[in-house]
């Protein structure tokens, strides 16, 4: 609270710059990537500072205060993110993708049964492109060539997920 008086005691421009600069810096948080919000934050906080400082001293205690309550909301923040309110939310994937749940993924198993087949280039090979391979559409690579669409092909080997 003596915080906020101090804020409001000489005047309200930079009261409210540092305000709305704390404000962005937790709308940020809330938005991942270091964006538009915390930029015209530190922008606005830095402004307010400037305005409300009357010395280099008090400037420094300022940002001490002001770096104290963001990292103090930021903790509160994250906190709440993993353990409280908001990790019971709609907005956080709780189930894993799973093959139980009924997901599935390209396997090693499902690629490497292409060995040795042939097919034809769907899309231009440069070096990546797609091919039909036994009536499917796969994402392939040739080997640091490149080669038409429509040329027939021979899938050589298979790298994980990677057919060549």
């Amino acid at each position: 609270m003596a915080f906020l008086t101090y804020l409001f005691e000489f005047g309200w421009v930079p009261a409210i710059l540092l305000l709305l600069g704390i404000a962005l810096i937790f709308v940020e948080f809330a938005i991942p990537g270091f964006g538009f919000p915390g930029i015209s934050g530190i922008i606005l906080i830095i402004a307010g500072v400037v305005l409300k400082a009357r010395s280099v001293l008090e400037g420094l205690l300022l940002i001490l205060a002001i770096i104290l309550i963001t990292g103090i909301g930021g903790f509160l923040f994250f906190r709440s993110a993993s353990k409280g309110r908001l990790s019971r939310s709609k907005f956080v994937l709780k189930a894993a993708a799973s093959r139980a749940e009924g997901f599935s993924s390209t396997e090693e198993e499902q690629t490497a049964s292409y060995v040795g087949m042939a097919g034809i280039a769907a899309t231009d090979l440069r070096p990546a492109g797609t091919a039909i391979i036994d009536g499917k559409k796969l994402d392939v690579v040739s080997e640091s060539e490149y080669i038409e669409s429509g040329s027939s092909i021979k899938v050589d080997r298979v790298e994980g997920r990677r057919i060549v």
